[in-house]
């Protein structure tokens, strides 16, 4: 049996574990990313290595959204033809992300007010700014002050769910060749937007937050789940990924000599890179299923596969977690009693995750789980093949 077509049974099985391990990586990107900003006030070079070292953390929300699109394009394409498509698949979406992502609205937007009217009079959020919230818009628009602060990484889950909107039409009206056009037109479009963009004196935040700037890594995803569905198409993959991974990093070394630590904000990485650091995620992506390895066996790693399952609910909390624990006095400075600026930045990160870890543990155990034992009552028909797949959020 090929490597190939054990990776097609796999897909075909509905889990393929290695990936939980990738959702593990990208939220613990994304986590030592944030964690480090809010480090000691004492800056040495201690700490500012460990900042540096994390400033990568923000391509954790570019592996998110190659995950994604490869996993909701493969329920999809599974899926197709089958009864209740369209109502199986907005249904389950919906009981895995609406209810912690409402919740968390109504969290930031009433409880101000019922906590009382002082409090409710310095955070209180007109009507007008949060429609754009409640509607999954906010990516097109930015709060001010601490509600904007604990909901400063929704941007991200605006961008996915325009795409759970549109992209099951598009899956439903194509063949596998024409949408495989349509993953390539979204991602050369995505880069000719992202120039325009920046030719026309738009900042790199004012460009990232947008959906057409960012779905070349959505698109990404989509490709390599269409690819995996043809003959050979894991074999080619498999042969390209490592062209697509060195892509990936030179782009990011050229940056990070033209710019150093805010290589990010380059023009290059704004305009090229934003698709360079997805297409090497694809190829790890790839390389995660199709190889057996000590790289698949790490990813299939308790520790990371952990992480990954509770991914959505650390996205989602972890801003406000870190706001509220620095509000009753837990800052980083607090540990340089006991310890050097390094390591109180390291003890700082430590609790922090712990305590995002045990928020994001509760919330899943009485909250979440509740709807999502109610995905039972919507499956797919007998051509669902991976729709069991389950992808993240975030």
């Amino acid at each position: 049996m090929t490597e190939a077509s054990s990776s097609d049974r796999t897909l075909s099985s509905g889990h393929v574990p290695a990936l939980d391990g990738l959702r593990g990586c990208a939220i613990l990107l994304v986590l030592l990313l944030h964690i480090p900003l809010r480090g000691p006030a004492v800056e040495t070079a201690g700490v500012h290595a460990i900042r540096n070292t994390f400033a990568i953390g923000w391509s954790g929300v570019e592996l998110f959204f190659v995950l994604s699109g490869f996993l909701i394009t493969g329920i999809l394409f599974d899926a197709k033809g089958s009864d209740g498509y369209f109502r199986v698949f907005y249904a389950r979406r919906a009981l895995r992300i609406l209810p912690l992502y409402y919740g968390s609205l109504l969290a930031v937007f009433l409880v101000p007010h019922l906590l009382g009217a002082r409090i409710a009079h310095l955070d209180f959020t007109p009507l007008k700014d949060q429609l754009w919230y409640w509607a999954y818009l906010q990516n097109y628009h930015e709060l001010t002050g601490l509600p904007r602060e604990f909901l400063d990484a929704f941007w991200t889950l605006a961008i996915e769910e325009q795409f759970y909107l549109v992209w099951p039409l598009v899956i439903f009206l194509c063949t596998r060749k024409q949408a495989l056009w349509v993953c390539l037109g979204c991602i050369v479009g995505a880069i000719c937007y992202r120039s325009t963009m920046t030719l026309l004196g738009y900042s790199p935040e004012d460009i990232g937050h947008l959906t057409p700037a960012r779905v070349d890594s959505l698109a990404i995803g989509s490709g390599i789940a269409l690819l995996a569905r043809s003959s050979g198409g894991f074999d080619l993959m498999k042969k390209l990924s490592p062209y697509a991974i060195v892509t990936g990093i030179l782009v990011l070394l050229l940056t990070l000599l033209r710019a150093g630590p805010a290589y990010h904000r380059d023009v290059l990485m704004v305009t090229v890179g934003f698709t360079a650091v997805p297409l090497a995620y694809g190829g790890v992506l790839v390389l995660a299923v199709t190889t057996a390895g000590m790289f698949n066996r790490g990813l299939r790693s308790s520790l990371l596969r952990f992480f990954g399952r509770y991914s959505y609910g650390l996205y989602v909390i972890h801003l406000p977690v870190l706001i509220l624990i620095a509000k009753v006095g837990v800052v980083p400075d607090r540990f340089l009693a006991i310890a050097s600026p390094g390591l109180a930045l390291f003890a700082y990160t430590v609790f922090t995750l712990i305590v995002c870890v045990g928020v994001a543990w509760l919330i899943y155990q009485l909250y979440e789980k509740r709807f999502l034992l109610l995905k039972r009552h919507f499956v797919y028909g007998e051509r669902a093949g991976s729709a069991s797949a389950d992808p993240i959020a975030a």
